[in-house]
């Protein structure tokens, strides 16, 4: 199993333009959890039919607020902090993919 540290340097070096960090309550299409959940920010690569578009991913979930910064901390990763908001950059998938076509028909 890979650590937080490995896994944050694997995705900075996979980012496709500028990137960014959140620690958020847990959201997406299938899921919510209030436990502090870390995502990566970037965008889609020009092979994907998404290119350009934000693309988030889930990086880790902690067990509570404290334990996430500590070990965020430990790391030297920088982050936007949303949990004392309780916003959210989850994007619906309806919304994300509006500019594909449809293929019922």
């Amino acid at each position: 199993m890979t650590t937080l540290e490995e896994r944050a340097a694997k995705l900075a070096m996979r980012a496709n333009g500028s990137h960014e960090w959140t620690l958020e309550r847990g959201r997406g299409q299938t899921y919510s959890t209030a436990s502090p959940t870390l995502y990566f920010h970037d965008e889609y690569p020009s092979s994907s039919v998404m290119a350009g578009c934000p693309r988030r991913t889930y990086v880790c979930k902690f067990s509570d607020l404290k334990t996430a910064r500590n070990e965020l901390q430990s790391i030297g990763l920088t982050y936007i902090n949303m949990m004392d908001t309780c916003g959210t950059t989850h994007i619906d998938i309806d919304d994300a993919t509006r500019h594909l076509p449809d293929d019922a028909g």
